[in-house]
């Protein structure tokens, strides 16, 4: 009688062993089709792909970026000014667009929508997530730049704004 209620007890935690393992499988099956769901990419607007340099079949990590989208229904500019020159620039204020590749043959008009009141001098990790300018000068400590984001308010087909450009950037701030 005794071997009997031993054997019991070793089935039932041969039962209890397979309950964790159906569960360590449901698990897994879960985040099997939640990385499958993963594999489609929808836009989240009209826009362009750039930088994607995959042909079929080409193996990617999970969670890596493999290509750039460029939302093209909304165009932003980031001008770096002086930090010196933002004393007065507010969220609101309105700018004035030069693209050098049109020069003067057409001015966009903008609005200022944010002042990353925030620049790193020294090299820092991506983690950071620390808006980064470049200050050529090792010798001078020159003022520091800050990246100001305007909002492109008539973007112009006959003028197509290509990402990366240089452009003039003037702002009317209030007095």
């Amino acid at each position: 009688m005794a071997s009997l209620q031993q054997e019991i007890e070793v089935l039932k935690a041969k039962i209890e062993q397979q309950h964790h393992t159906v569960a360590s499988l449901q698990a897994k099956m879960h985040n099997a089709k939640v990385n499958l769901d993963l594999t489609i990419v929808r836009a989240p607007g009209d826009g362009v792909i750039d930088n994607m340099y995959l042909s079929p079949n080409t193996p990617i990590k999970i969670h890596q970026p493999v290509f750039s989208f460029i939302d093209t229904s909304n165009f932003y500019i980031q001008a770096n000014f002086n930090e010196t020159d933002l004393r007065r620039v507010r969220a609101g204020d309105k700018a004035y667009i030069i693209l050098r590749m049109y020069y003067f043959d057409k001015i966009f008009h903008g609005v200022v929508v944010n002042t990353l009141w925030a620049a790193e001098r020294q090299v820092t990790a991506e983690k950071s997530q620390m808006q980064r300018v470049s200050n050529e000068n090792e010798w001078l400590l020159l003022p520091q730049r800050f990246p100001v984001q305007i909002k492109i308010l008539d973007p112009d087909p006959n003028y197509p704004l290509n990402p990366g450009a240089s452009a003039y950037v003037y702002i009317s701030t209030q007095k």
